[in-house]
């Protein structure tokens, strides 16, 4: 009996690993209010994008972090830097640009649903950051 309890819990465990697991896409995107559509390279998540009150955007760069994450650091165009430790469902995300913190938050992820933080400023328009579990 003894041994079937821990096997169980074993499992359990086991399996809440493997469902906090995956592969993190993160992508930096301009927004505007210039005319120029929904880059063809963020068409997946174009319908949330399109809900949006701007008219342009554009992916200035992209990557991908495992999940869970400790300490993921990944340096993105134009000086800005993100970085992820957690689990999907308990991620801390913190964003920098040329060493200054914009944000520090934590996120619970859910599969295929993408997450949209920022709203920095720009001169041309705001910067936005694009999080989503596959």
């Amino acid at each position: 009996m003894r041994r079937t309890i821990k096997l169980t819990a074993v499992a359990l465990v086991f399996g809440a690993c493997l469902a906090n697991a995956g592969t993190l896409s993160v992508r930096l995107v301009h927004a505007s209010a210039a005319e120029g559509g929904i880059d063809s390279e963020l068409s997946d998540i174009s319908g949330i994008l399109s809900s949006l009150r701007f008219e342009s955007f554009l992916l200035l760069d992209s990557d991908t972090v495992q999940l869970p994450a400790e300490d993921a650091r990944i340096r993105m165009a134009q000086g800005y830097t993100l970085t992820c430790n957690g689990t999907q469902d308990d991620l801390v995300i913190e964003m920098n640009h040329n060493g200054q913190a914009l944000l520090k938050t934590i996120a619970t992820l859910r599969r295929g649903k993408p997450l949209i933080l920022g709203g920095f400023p720009t001169r041309e328009g705001k910067i936005i950051l694009v999080l989503k579990v596959e």
